[in-house]
């Protein structure tokens, strides 16, 4: 009887197979890591830096002036600024600055600033760096030049009359002017100016001084000065033309003047006799 027998292992050799090349990839550079500090906590970490503490800055301390006793505090370094106000004596004011000279002080005073004169005071503190300060000049107020009191207005009365006191046509009237310096102050030029009505021509002026002037229907009169309280007549004649309108009034003005501010007039009024009436009604015979 044939029998089987079971073959052995047999071993096959399989062919390694040649490796192609191919492009390698480039490599990705590599971040190199940073030496652990010595301060680096074990767990990796971090810790955050300590900020030193800040030293506090001790500010300047300003040198005061100290009035010796109460004194002027004024807006600028001189004699010549106004006076704003009163220091007290033994009260220290912090120095801001001094004048060119270093006679006065500029100080803290009141919440605003104002000036002490240096030798009246004594001071606590550094002063060597107090600096000059720039200040304007005093404003020199002129003193005002007193003025006279104003002279008081003049004072006249003037006065005219006429004579007759009705202008008769083909007659002479008169017209009479008083002048009365009732002020307290001389008068000075008095001048007296008639134009008169064209009813009545000029014929004579009297005149106790003065010029007299007649220049057709103007008659003027410069009676120079007229002092206070002094009384002044004079004159002036005319003749009343034969035309004049019968029934009218004839009217004259004269202005009273001075060399300052006097001006005043006077006038009078004439009446011209009324004109003759017919003669009305008839006689009636009696019984």
């Amino acid at each position: 009887m044939a029998s089987w027998t079971r073959p052995g292992h047999l071993a096959q050799t399989v062919p390694t197979p040649t490796p192609t090349e191919e492009a390698r990839p480039e490599p990705l550079p590599t971040a190199t890591p940073a030496p652990p500090s010595e301060s680096s906590s074990p767990g990796g970490e971090t810790p955050r830096e300590e900020v030193p503490p800040l030293t506090p800055v001790s500010s300047p301390v300003l040198p005061v002036a100290i009035p010796y006793n109460d004194m002027n505090v004024r807006s600028g370094p001189g004699t010549d600024y106004p006076v704003i106000g009163m220091a007290n004596a033994g009260r220290p004011y912090p120095i801001l600055a001094k004048d060119v000279a270093g006679d006065w002080w500029q100080v803290e005073y009141e919440g605003n600033v104002g000036w002490l004169y240096a030798p009246l005071t004594q001071t606590q503190g550094d002063v060597s760096y107090v600096p000059v300060a720039e200040h304007p000049l005093p404003t020199i107020v002129p003193t005002p030049t007193p003025t006279e009191p104003p002279l008081p207005p003049p004072q006249v009365t003037l006065e005219l009359t006429a004579d007759p006191p009705w202008a008769i046509p083909g007659r002479q009237v008169t017209f009479h002017l008083t002048i009365r310096n009732t002020g307290v102050i001389n008068l000075e030029g008095v001048r007296v100016r008639d134009e008169l009505p064209p009813e009545i021509t000029p014929r004579e002026v009297l005149s106790p001084r003065g010029d007299v002037y007649i220049e057709g229907q103007v008659v003027l009169v410069d009676l120079g000065d007229l002092p206070a309280g002094e009384t002044l007549s004079l004159f002036i004649k005319g003749d009343v033309l034969p035309t004049a309108p019968p029934g009218g009034v004839i009217d004259n003005i004269i202005a009273v003047s001075d060399a300052v501010s006097l001006r005043s007039s006077v006038g009078v009024s004439l009446p011209l006799p009324p004109a003759e009436l017919p003669p009305t009604g008839s006689s009636i015979p009696c019984p």
